[in-house]
């Protein structure tokens, strides 16, 4: 919900089907109360509700895979949300097998980094960025003028990191 407590329009599906439910449950209430529960018409009502809750728990144990922005996004919470990478300098940032041994490109993660301190910057007057511990964009937004930086963490991050 946002901050109005009104889903946003990034949910559309979702909406529709929670519409659904609460008109196929008064369906149900009001065949029960006629003294209709054992009607075709109601086990008909009976399978569309199952039908949809089905779907919502569905969409419930997708949600865990997409990742926090993405759930964000679907609750409602984020109004956009852009591309904070790009897929050349993310792969020349991974570190690769050469030899039997991990090398990585300490190069590659400072311009990678540099790249997504500079797309914050450009995003608007207010960006926020969820990303892995290990990444610290302090120096890079160092040299962004009018840009303050806060680095937010977990306390199991603070843990791993001692």
């Amino acid at each position: 919900m946002n901050q109005t407590g009104a889903r946003s329009a990034s949910d559309p599906h979702q909406d529709e089907l929670r519409r659904q439910l609460a008109d196929v449950q008064a369906l149900l209430k009001k065949l029960t109360d006629e003294g209709k529960a054992g009607s075709e018409r109601y086990a008909k009502a009976q399978a569309v509700e199952k039908e949809i809750v089905e779907q919502l728990e569905h969409h419930g144990l997708e949600l865990p895979e997409l990742g926090a922005v993405a759930r964000l996004l679907v609750a409602g919470e984020l109004q956009e949300v852009l591309p904070l990478d790009d897929a050349k300098l993310l792969d020349a940032a991974r570190p690769k097998l050469s030899n039997g041994k991990v090398a990585s490109n300490p190069f590659a993660a400072v311009f990678r980094e540099a790249w997504m301190a500079r797309t914050l910057a450009e995003a608007g007057p207010v960006a926020v960025a969820v990303l892995g511990g290990a990444h610290d964009l302090k120096e890079p937004l160092a040299t962004v003028v009018g840009v303050d930086y806060l680095r937010v963490s977990v306390r199991a991050m603070d843990e791993v990191n001692r």
